[in-house]
């Protein structure tokens, strides 16, 4: 059986949310600003999301995981191996 670990699309985003993120936080592309993404704290936002990369600072550019395997995700709470990624009230 092929191993699909290998694909992924994953592009750099200028970081717009106020503060830093760390590697596997969930973050959403932001509508205001081009070639950016930024934090939420509305469950079940309809944006479309990603997963950061690596730890990227305020105004600063990052690689963001727009599909494909992500070896970590941050989440708020026990989740189940093969759910769905969706955003929390916690940023």
């Amino acid at each position: 059986m092929a191993s699909t670990r290998g694909r992924q699309v994953v592009i750099p985003l200028t970081n717009k949310s106020g503060g830093s993120v760390a590697a596997g936080d969930v973050v959403v592309i932001d509508t205001t600003a081009n070639e950016s993404f930024t934090t939420t704290t509305t469950g079940r936002t309809e944006l479309s999301v990603g997963i950061a990369q690596e730890g990227i600072a305020s105004n600063a550019v990052g690689r963001i995981l727009l599909a494909g395997y992500a070896a970590l995700v941050n989440v708020p709470a026990s989740v189940t191996r093969g759910h769905y990624i969706e955003t929390h009230t916690v940023v």
